[in-house]
């Protein structure tokens, strides 16, 4: 995408130059019958430019060797040797002038890719001149002040020493013929040729000393201490294997190591193939996954938790990682760490705002548009009032767009913000089956505690199989969640969790099922009004009445109830229930926290950090009254209240 307008003059001039200049460029043509399609895009092909170069090189020395062997130029040598000059001069404009202005969206090749290109065109400008010396200016050269009818040895000879700038020595063209400045031209385009390498020869010397840090510095130890600690060490290893030492783990696992957190979660890869090459290689490996709302490749973990692999090509179009983390939302998160080489890659913004304590935003696309969406502006508050990090100037209008959903929410009531609800969900209803907004949405609605990034869980009164055909049917964008059940990310990023309820069963006994009794309310969507459930009502909810369903502790499994502690705790802490005896029962309870609990756990607590609760301790107070002080949940709550640091110094990268 190139920008219509811009302040450079000159160098919108030079954009028109370059244009004309790519109507006589071979790989102009070429390169639409190599792209890569992709979910309806079409991405060029990582490899494009390196295949013609090297094609077409093979090509220009065929032809020069056959100058030299059957002492005769083909006709059209001349002409294919002027299109592969005028490529490689629009090709190097465009990189260093052009697209850095004008492409709105740009973000620069890797330095050795650009390096390798270069390199590769300068020899192949040596070849296309000796060539078309060959082809029109044979009579027009002098050797030891003798003309003479030029050959091929002579006229690579020329060409090399002519690029370099060394000097025509005992070989130079007549003065004042067409070939002497055609050399002189050759001798001008060597010296921006050589000075382009020159420089970003050294630009990435400098720029990989920054980029790629040691294999004994402390983010990869800390990264790899802790993924051994959680014991997915080894599932990174062999997953690392599959893919060739390619698989590079990004997000939380490394954006807690460089801030010294300790951190349990998703496990969010990065892999430099296409798309197409992910799928084929995971099931010629044996490994089972399904695409989530984001079309990463998800694997299940046995404990509950899971991989999310994604292609460079869904960031950047191509297999380039730098270039991929630069198109990451925030500057945090634009570190990818590989395993099995123990090398980390970041972004410069990475570095800057990891030893700062700060966090900017990356993806200009996103700026550009003030894109409106929950999960992104989750992020940002949670890396602001969980992570304490401190927004740049670019964030601001993240920040506006929080306020702004935070006063439209505190304007309505439940029933006004459960219609809203309705409007974003009854197209996810198949027609003719009743739907229906349950648990936390609706508890948060009535008690004038919701916040924009609370996700709606939905019931509806059909077969599973009937859901999943509808849900494609209307377009709906949604992967399969813990319970193998849909879950959709509406248009504005806000996630919809749908159950479907058989025929076999109704709505007050899927009630039954449900642990905290503030969960046991239904907002019907298309009536619009409140459905009760026998052990509760709006009234009881609304007087923050919290009980725990005993049927619900006789059949649950014992990491349900684990979860069951941690989340009452939680439903306390946010909504100040008021404990009866069946919660302080359920909290009194010993337990032994797992990883999928500890990863829970993390959730809750930015939840909580995210609803304004900047102390807990008035509030666990309160609980303790009632279990004691040293009750598993509430030292649980106390130790992981803020990011835990790890064991090692969290002052130095």
């Amino acid at each position: 995408m190139w920008s219509t307008k811009s302040d450079y003059f000159l160098l919108s001039i030079l954009r028109e130059i370059v244009w004309c200049l790519r109507l006589f460029s071979p790989i102009s043509w070429l390169s639409p019958f190599f792209s890569l399609k992709h979910d309806g895009r079409r991405y060029s092909h990582p490899n494009t430019g390196e295949v013609y170069l090297l094609t077409a090189s093979f090509a220009s020395i065929v032809l020069l060797i056959s100058a030299w062997l059957f002492d005769k130029v083909l006709i059209f040598s001349g002409a294919w040797a002027v299109l592969v000059v005028i490529e490689n001069i629009q090709y190097q404009l465009q990189t260093i002038f052009i697209r850095p202005v004008f492409q709105t969206n740009y973000k620069p090749y890797s330095a050795e890719r650009t390096l390798l290109i270069f390199i590769g065109q300068y020899i192949h400008t040596i070849i296309a001149f000796a060539l078309i010396y060959l082809s029109w200016f044979k009579d027009s050269f002098v050797v030891n002040s003798q003309k003479i009818e030029l050959t091929m040895p002579i006229a690579f000879e020329f060409s090399i020493v002519t690029i370099t700038t060394l000097g025509f020595g005992s070989v130079y063209a007549l003065p004042g013929t067409p070939a002497a400045l055609v050399a002189s031209s050759q001798a001008v385009l060597g010296v921006f040729l050589l000075g382009l390498i020159i420089s970003v020869g050294v630009s990435r010397t400098s720029f990989r000393k920054s980029v790629i840090i040691n294999s004994g510095d402390t983010i990869q130890k800390r990264c790899s201490s802790a993924l051994k600690d959680w014991g997915y060490a080894d599932d990174v290893q062999d997953l690392g294997r599959v893919f060739e030492n390619r698989l590079w783990i990004v997000g939380g696992w490394v954006r807690n190591a460089a801030l010294g957190y300790q951190y349990v979660g998703d496990i969010d890869c990065l892999v430099p193939l296409a798309p197409e090459e992910i799928a084929a290689t995971l099931k010629c490996s044996g490994y089972n996954y399904q695409k989530n709302s984001l079309g990463a490749f998800r694997i299940r973990l046995p404990d509950g938790n899971h991989f999310d692999i994604m292609s460079t090509y869904h960031h950047c179009g191509n297999h380039d990682v730098l270039k991929a983390l630069r198109s990451f939302n925030y500057s945090v998160n634009s570190a990818a760490l590989n395993l099995l080489t123990n090398q980390l890659i970041s972004t410069k913004e990475f570095e800057l705002d990891i030893s700062s304590n700060s966090v900017r935003f990356q993806n200009i696309n996103a700026i550009s548009n003030q894109t409106l969406d929950y999960s992104l502006m989750y992020d940002f508050e949670v890396l602001r009032s969980y992570y304490r990090l401190r927004p740049h100037n670019n964030l601001d209008w993240l920040e506006r767009n929080v306020l702004g959903l935070e006063q439209a929410i505190s304007e309505q009531n439940a029933e006004g913000l459960l219609r809203l609800a309705s409007n974003e969900i009854n197209v996810l209803i198949p027609v003719s089956f009743n739907g229906w907004i349950v648990r936390g949405f609706v508890r948060c609605a009535i008690l004038g505690d919701l916040k924009y990034w609370d996700d709606i869980d939905v019931i509806v009164e059909c077969e599973k199989s009937t859901l999943i055909d509808h849900l494609f049917s209307v377009g709906a964008i949604y992967s399969l969640n813990f319970y193998g059940n849909p879950k959709v990310t509406l248009n504005n990023g806000r996630k919809a969790d749908i159950w479907p309820l058989p025929k076999t069963s109704n709505l007050d006994g899927h009630f039954t099922e449900y642990a905290h009794s503030a969960d046991m309310l239904a907002w019907s969507v298309k009536e619009e009004m409140f459905v009760e459930g026998s052990l509760s009502s709006v009234s009881t909810v609304a007087r923050r009445e919290l009980s725990i369903n005993p049927n619900f502790i006789r059949n649950a499994q014992p990491s349900d109830i684990n979860y069951c502690i941690v989340k009452t705790l939680y439903l306390i802490i946010r909504h100040k229930f008021t404990i009866n005896e069946s919660t302080e029962n359920l909290l009194k309870l010993e337990f032994s926290p797992d990883n999928l609990l500890m990863k829970n756990l993390f959730k809750l607590i930015k939840e909580l950090h995210l609803c304004g609760i900047v102390n807990i301790e008035n509030q666990l107070e309160y609980v303790s009254s009632y279990i004691g002080s040293n009750a598993a949940v509430i030292i649980l709550y106390r130790k992981y209240w803020s990011p835990p640091q790890t064991d090692k110094d969290a002052s130095s990268l």
